[in-house]
């Protein structure tokens, strides 16, 4: 496959079977594409989509949820392609929600920024868990600017952006141990493949590394940063990954580090790669 181009900010990669979903959350659309590059949108904010969606996932009876970034909700899009209201956290955070995972037993963990990173010092918020029941709880502990999370066995694993580290989590979401990462790493999105091994995508340094099931870091990809001029877009930032279930193949977005601009020009591109 040669890749996407031409896109916004794609972020939230997911596969689902030989289907690539993703956010592209400065147009506000939810699109899939599969391993022959046919592309489709399949919610849209000029048809009632979320004006920036950010996490996706699928509950067990197969129903799409996806996160309402802003309005800082949860939606569900039915089978019969009916988007409605899953669950509002707006009354526990005042700041955007982000990415999520869905575990096995249809829980929805759900993490935000927790503060303003163009004007605040970073600090802690915890993780969102939605019950199927509606039901809402905190994580045990907080963390800076909860990202990309997945899990695998009986682990969360949950990149902090702003910490440079990888936590992994109990099902309370209680801290079981943590791997520190490179400083100005930025760890965006993360995903497991089905050995054990969990790619990280880095949003400041444009790198896709691994942190494999015996406890060795190495990098990947590692995109030239060649442009330091952020008038002009910029280096590139890697902001998510996905390694397809069954396929040895992992696929990688990027876009320009510079948001401000990313937010008026198509920088973004989606790759796929043999691992």
């Amino acid at each position: 496959m040669r890749g996407i181009t031409n896109l916004g900010f794609p972020e939230a990669l997911r596969w689902r079977g030989d289907w690539l979903w993703f956010s592209d959350m400065f147009t506000g659309k939810v699109m899939r594409v599969n391993l022959d590059e046919s592309m489709e949108t399949v919610i849209d904010v000029n048809e009632g989509g979320p004006v920036m969606p950010g996490g996706l996932g699928w509950l067990p009876s197969g129903e799409l949820i996806v996160v309402d970034c802003l309005e800082r909700r949860l939606l569900k899009l039915t089978k019969e392609s009916n988007l409605l209201l899953y669950a509002d956290l707006s009354e526990l955070t005042t700041y955007p929600l982000n990415d999520m995972y869905i575990d096995p037993y249809g829980n929805v963990w759900v993490g935000g920024y927790g503060f303003d990173p163009e004007i605040d010092l970073p600090r802690p918020s915890p993780l969102f868990r939605v019950f199927e029941n509606g039901r809402v709880s905190l994580s045990v502990d907080k963390f800076i600017f909860p990202n990309g999370c997945e899990g695998f066995g009986d682990r969360l694993a949950l990149a902090e952006t702003f910490a440079d580290r990888l936590s992994f989590l109990n099902d309370q979401g209680k801290i079981l141990e943590q791997f520190h990462l490179p400083s100005g790493f930025g760890p965006d999105g993360i995903s497991y493949d089905k050995h054990g091994n969990l790619y990280i995508a880095s949003a400041f340094l444009g790198s896709l590394d691994c942190l494999s099931n015996d406890g060795k870091f190495y990098n990947v990809i590692q995109i030239p940063r060649l442009d330091d001029n952020f008038n002009s877009g910029g280096p590139l930032g890697v902001f998510d990954c996905a390694a397809h279930p069954s396929l040895p193949v992992l696929a990688y977005a990027s876009a320009s580090a510079n948001e401000n601009y990313a937010r008026l020009n198509d920088t973004g591109e989606i790759h796929f790669i043999k691992i």
